[in-house]
């Protein structure tokens, strides 16, 4: 039952924040893992991966190529938004 409960709460806010990117971006789930406690679900779109992990009760997103990338390439937001903004995250 626990981890029905996990993977309902990243479904419902991947549903709350993230719906466009299946309805306007054609984005397609094409994974989805429960762990005990915690739970994972990948979004995929023509050159974009996402995969939203839900861990000890925090959401992490992290971004991978569609093309060509190995099962370890994976980028955190964070180190993406730094690249962006030029400003370190705590």
């Amino acid at each position: 039952m626990v981890a029905e409960t996990k993977m309902n709460e990243l479904i419902t806010f991947i549903i709350s924040h993230f719906s466009f990117l299946y309805y306007k971006c054609g984005a397609r789930f094409v994974d989805s893992v429960v762990r005990g406690s915690n739970a994972l679900l990948i979004l995929e779109m023509e050159d974009l991966r996402l995969r939203f992990v839900r861990d000890r009760g925090q959401i992490f997103l992290d971004f991978q190529s569609s093309h060509n990338a190995s099962r370890d390439d994976w980028f955190s937001y964070d180190v993406i938004q730094q690249f962006v903004t030029n400003e370190t995250i705590d």
